[in-house]
């Protein structure tokens, strides 16, 4: 077990004027206390987290502002093992006394824990090499944004959404939120590492229609740098377009059919199989993949053949380089018909009738997807103003994401 500092108070001065109200030192030396005292404790391992988080949030209304907060988080994650039994616990308390108390905490809950053979820490063999973990990311860019400016630009933000359509009746308000975080990790096995990360947004909501035929539909722009964020006018006004596409939309009847997801919806998909997969699902038997290792995983059998999904895949790519977006039927039908064709399917006739039902539906409804109403978004030779296609695409940073998820399916 490492030996805790004596002294860490001169260490919690942060070193350089980040946002940050604490070192990575001072992180170091509160890990080395806690790990220190579970191995007095008679924990066989442990290992510890401590992390730090702080940001602003401004959201505007119909023009005026709304909610102005400033958000500093702190806590300090205990593991302790006893053999193969494991207790957690936390604190937002840094001082030794707090610490002391809450390894003591995790201590007791994994000495009344029943075992488990598959709770342990990783292999020595299997932690990252120290040049892994020391590797610059190009994760943290601080934004030094006042709660003035995020509330101009929110509101540009929500006054270009208006602005688009006189359909645009209302609005949720638009949001903008400039976050930074860091945290230090370390355990028994010798690992030790952490690093600092920021995420910033602009996001707006707006509502289209009257009466019974109201729609709502949002976007946003999330980065790690500020200035790599889609300008307010153009999230603004794709927001709008999104809302507008709801408007007359028409439901199908429950049938078994070839399904079009747009790429906000479709990047979820993967996120139920992982939950499915996962230990804490398994072990509660909540999900619908209990007792399939070594299965296939359940999906329709009538996918269509990889060179059509390729044949999709080469169109909305040729639309996105003409800077389309990718929201109406004559862009999307043309692909859809091979796809149909390749499960099996009969292609609706120009009349709309569809073959493979005896109601009549629309070329668009026979492939589960109502085609949405808004036009190509045009994208200048320079600046960054689509909030779906920056002008450098290679600038942001691994994971960094234009969209948001929206349940128009």
């Amino acid at each position: 077990m490492p030996k805790p500092l004596s002294s860490h108070s001169s260490l919690s001065t942060p070193t350089s004027d980040s946002g940050f109200a604490y070192s990575r030192p001072f992180f170091e030396s509160l890990a080395d206390i806690a790990l220190a005292h579970a191995g007095k404790l008679g924990g066989t391992d442990a290992g510890v987290e401590v992390s730090e988080g702080c940001g602003l949030s401004v959201s505007v209304r119909n023009g005026e502002l709304e909610n102005v907060e400033r958000n500093r988080d702190k806590s300090l994650g205990v593991t302790v093992y006893v053999g193969h039994k494991r207790g957690n616990a936390s604190t937002s308390d840094f001082s030794p006394a707090a610490i002391a108390q809450t390894v003591r905490a995790a201590y007791d809950i994994a000495r009344f824990t029943a075992e488990d053979t598959f709770a342990s820490l990783p292999d020595e063999a299997d932690i990252a090499p120290v040049a892994d973990r020391s590797r610059a990311l190009d994760l943290f860019h601080p934004w030094a944004v006042t709660s003035e400016q995020a509330a101009k630009l929110a509101l540009e933000c929500e006054a270009a959404a208006l602005s688009v359509d006189k359909r645009i009746t209302n609005s949720e308000g638009a949001a903008v939120s400039a976050q930074q975080s860091q945290f230090f990790s370390a355990h028994t096995h010798g690992f030790r590492g952490g690093y600092a990360s920021s995420r910033h947004s602009l996001s707006v909501s707006p509502i289209a229609g009257k009466g019974d035929d109201m729609q709502r539909d949002a976007w946003y722009s999330s980065q790690r740098k500020a200035s790599d964020l889609a300008s307010a006018q153009a999230v603004g006004r794709y927001a709008a377009e999104r809302a507008l596409s709801r408007l007359k939309s028409r439901k199908i009847s429950t049938r078994e059919c070839p399904v079009l997801f747009e790429s906000p919806l479709a990047a979820g998909l993967l996120g139920t199989f992982v939950q499915a997969v996962s230990g804490g699902s398994l072990y509660r038997k909540s999900s619908f993949l209990l007792d399939s290792l070594g299965k296939q995983v359940p999906f329709p059998s009538r996918l269509g053949k990889p060179s059509e999904y390729a044949k999709m895949v080469e169109a909305i790519y040729s639309s996105m380089q003409a800077g389309e977006v990718i929201a109406s039927a004559p862009q999307v039908a043309p692909v859809a018909d091979e796809i149909m064709k390749a499960g099996g399917y009969q292609v609706p006739t120009p009349a709309g009738v569809d073959p493979n039902f005896p109601q009549p539906a629309s070329p668009m409804q026979s492939v589960g997807m109502q085609a949405a109403a808004a036009g190509p978004v045009d994208i200048p030779e320079s600046g960054n103003t689509s909030p779906m296609f920056p002008a450098n695409p290679g600038s942001p940073a691994a994971g960094d994401d234009q969209g948001i998820e929206s349940d128009r399916m």
